[in-house]
């Protein structure tokens, strides 16, 4: 793993965290910093735990914003046809 990818992972996680016990799960701050840590963990190289983040941040999104808001739409088409 690359180290700056692997520093980034971390600085990310601990970021989620923070704003997940801040703010919750859904707002934008934390959908952002979920977002990153889903694309830094697959910049890492794995793919499934990316996926399993990006499917855990639509259904979050989906559950408190409803399955029309944009941002479920977005991680929809992130996660791939026929993963929903």
């Amino acid at each position: 793993m690359n180290t700056r990818v692997a520093e980034g992972s971390r600085e990310a996680d601990k970021r989620v965290r923070r704003l997940t016990l801040q703010f919750g799960g859904v707002p934008r701050e934390t959908i952002a910093a979920r977002t990153e840590l889903a694309e830094l963990t697959g910049a890492s190289g794995d793919e499934r735990g990316a996926a399993e983040l990006y499917s855990r941040i639509g259904a979050d999104c989906e559950r408190w914003l409803g399955r029309h808001d944009r941002r479920a739409i977005m991680v929809r088409s992130i996660e791939g046809p026929g993963e929903e």
